[in-house]
This record gives structure tokens, C-alpha cells and sequence, in this order.
């Protein structure tokens, strides 16, 4: 038994065995996290693709006065952006040699090192908060959508010309799109998990929105343990 003990045969097969079982709780969480969603620490991301775009817009609008090309290219441009907010909310995730790397439009991927994971636990999305944010969107899209029509009715009455209506239409339509379809849904598509993923780094703490948020948080953990047994 002691002979056994110190066979470097036996040793080495200790440690294949961990690799193997490393490798296999990546697979198992590569296969079930392509799609989820993470908020990133110190991430700017949203303000850049917001604010160039934005401000090439309001110049297109300005100069719209004087030609309506210009016009369209700012309602165009307005739904670019739109589109652009919500190709870059969805990220996936590639799980290789100890790291996550997180993948999303527009923006440089993000790694992070599984050895500078200081915890990761499944938490809880207060009652609260998904209340606040579900009143938000119910207001947010109700008074405009309230506020259009009363516009639209405004102008029927003092028999404004069709063109004028159905730019306003437009208008208020597409601000209304704005609010939810890029803003509002990205925090109601989070809020919709009852529990998610905190991870804290070195580097800060990740929030990971996974469908099976239990069994994503023992990968991790499990992923952990197995380099550090790896490494001691």
C-alpha cells in the first residue's frame, strides 16, 4: 500500500484524471452558456456605440431643413442604432485553457482568467427591482403611446396636412422604439431571471444571466477548484 502510494505512475495518472475531468466541466459548460447574457464591470460600450452615432444624427437632422435627404438618413441612422443596441446585448461565451471569453458585437472580446475568480454564487433578482423595471416599461411606452395619439388628434383638428401627421406619427413611433426596443428591453431581459451568476474577480464582478444558473455557478466553482488542485 505504501508502494502504491508513491508510485509517480499512480501520480500521473492523479493529475491526467483532473485534467480530463477539467476539460469535460468546460465542455459541459460551453455546451449550455452560447447565448447568455453578462454585464461587464467598467464596461463603455453602450456610451460609445450611443453617443458618435448620435451625434451624426442630430446633424442629419439639422440639415434636414434644407434638404429632406438628409432627413431620412437621420431616421435611418436611428434605427442603425437600434439595431446596433440590440445585436450588441447578445454575447457568447467561449470556455478554453482556463479562460471565459466573452464575445460581443462591436466591442474587443473580454477574458477573463478562471484564476483570478475570487467567488462565484448564484443571487437573486429582488422582487423589487423587477417590479420597478417592469413599471418603467408599462409607463415609458404608455404615455408615449398616449402622447402620440393626442398629437395625431391634435392635428386633425386644426387640419394640419397628411405629410405633417404622418411625420409626427413617425416621429413619435420611432421614439417610442428607441425607449423600449433599446433600453428598456435590455434591462427587462435580465429581470426576467429570477436568479442569476455574480462573479467576483480581480478585476471586478461579472454578472452572468444564464437559464440554469445553478448548475452554470457549480461549473464555474468545480472549474476552479480543478485548476487550483492542478496548480498545487
Amino acid at each position: 500500500m505504501k508502494a502504491a502510494a508513491h508510485d509517480p505512475n499512480a501520480i500521473k495518472l492523479t493529475d491526467k484524471t483532473r485534467l480530463t475531468n477539467h476539460r469535460e466541466i468546460w465542455m459541459s459548460i460551453q455546451h449550455c452558456t452560447q447565448q447568455i447574457r453578462v454585464d461587464i464591470p467598467r464596461d463603455f460600450s453602450l456610451l460609445i456605440i450611443l453617443i458618435g452615432p448620435m451625434i451624426v444624427m442630430y446633424f442629419f437632422l439639422i440639415m434636414g431643413i434644407f434638404s429632406k435627404a438628409f432627413e431620412i438618413l437621420a431616421y435611418i441612422l436611428w434605427y442603425l442604432i437600434i439595431a446596433a443596441l440590440i445585436l450588441q446585448d447578445h454575447t457568447k461565451l467561449e470556455m478554453t485553457n482556463g479562460k471565459i471569453i466573452i464575445h460581443r458585437r462591436f466591442s474587443d472580446p473580454v477574458t477573463l482568467d478562471v484564476q483570478n475568480i475570487k467567488d462565484a454564487k448564484t443571487k437573486k433578482v429582488s422582487f423589487l427591482l423587477r417590479s420597478i423595471v417592469y413599471l418603467c416599461i408599462i409607463g415609458v411606452v404608455g404615455y408615449y403611446s398616449y402622447d402620440t395619439l393626442q398629437s395625431i388628434q391634435r392635428y386633425q383638428v386644426i387640419n394640419a396636412p397628411l405629410e405633417a401627421t404622418i411625420h409626427l406619427a413617425v416621429s413619435k413611433i420611432t421614439l417610442i422604439v428607441f425607449f423600449y426596443v433599446a433600453l428598456l428591453s435590455r434591462a427587462e431581459r435580465r429581470v426576467k431571471h429570477s436568479t442569476y451568476v455574480e462573479v467576483k474577480t480581480n478585476n471586478g464582478t461579472f454578472a452572468f444571466y444564464s437559464d440554469k444558473p445553478e448548475e452554470f455557478e457549480k461549473a464555474i466553482t468545480k472549474q476552479v477548484h480543478s485548476i487550483s488542485q492542478v496548480n498545487s
